[in-house]
């Protein structure tokens, strides 16, 4: 059951100049949380205090970041060990921004950072050990970083489904490393994504609402009506649900509202 308000939406809806305007249009649709964008912080004239000061003035709480590898060339987590190094300091320097502004969770899609090195046959022991050095390097951080299932025909040729997500941090035992569901993901390898929360609840740690090519939210293609209910049953309410799209134009307010709208209709707290 759901009893908390624990819907979300990801800034990608808007533009870096429309930051604001997106901060104030959620706040008055009684949505509590956002996900940021650490590209988009990093080059704002705002800086960690000025973010922190206006998530409070519109009464938001920073719920996960994302688009965290985006720009970052020459770096991998299956190549040659300098692209996984430029890779693995990319991600503390995340995590270092996201204890600073109280982030909890990171999402790692990236799918061209995910692809096999030449030698797949190496893929069995490499994975494993990749995996647990960047466990092992966020040790330190409170930041966890959510792993999102993306399948081949996105691009992604490591770890597309969210079985296989749960499978390979269950054999490295992580900490700091947790799975999470993209209904647009779920739907591209062919799974329910209903069926899916439900059978891995008690490894989810993150849930997108999203439409194929994070498209806006007009002619839905998912039962989000079931998946409401599925949300309900992750133990604990420790997951927060964020509606994810691509800023579609000038409409992108009247966007935003449509899906916060069919979103609130689902997930929303159960009157006690």
């Amino acid at each position: 059951m759901i009893t908390q308000n624990r819907l979300s939406v990801s800034a990608l809806a808007w533009s870096d100049q429309e930051e604001e305007d997106g901060f104030a249009l959620l706040s008055s649709l009684d949505v509590r949380g956002v996900e940021l964008l650490p590209p988009r912080i990093w080059k704002s004239c705002w800086g960690v205090e000025g973010y922190r000061a206006r998530l409070s003035d519109h009464g938001l709480l920073p719920v996960a970041f994302q688009a965290i590898y985006y720009g970052l060339s020459e770096a991998s987590l299956l190549g040659p060990e300098k692209e996984f190094s430029r890779f693995l300091d990319h991600t503390l320097r995340v995590a270092h921004l996201a204890d600073d502004l109280g982030v909890p969770l990171g999402v790692f899609g990236a799918p061209s950072l995910r692809r096999l090195p030449s030698d797949i046959g190496s893929v069995a022991d490499l994975g494993p050990e990749r995996l647990s050095r960047l466990d092992a390097a966020l040790q330190p951080f409170s930041f966890k970083l959510c792993i999102e299932p993306l399948t081949r025909d996105m691009g992604c040729e490591f770890l597309n489904t969210c079985g296989e997500v749960i499978e390979a941090l269950d054999v490295i035992q992580a900490r700091n490393l947790s799975a999470m569901l993209d209904t647009a993901s779920a739907f591209s390898a062919g799974n329910n994504p209903v069926c899916e929360l439900r059978h891995h609840k008690e490894h989810i740690a993150h849930l997108h609402l999203s439409e194929p090519s994070l498209a806006s939210f007009e002619t839905p293609s998912a039962d989000y009506a079931s998946l409401g209910q599925a949300f309900g049953e992750i133990p604990g309410n420790r997951v927060w649900a964020s509606i994810e799209m691509l800023r579609s134009g000038d409409q992108w307010q009247r966007d935003c509202r449509q899906a916060i709208t069919l979103m609130q209709e689902h997930f929303s707290p159960l009157p006690v």
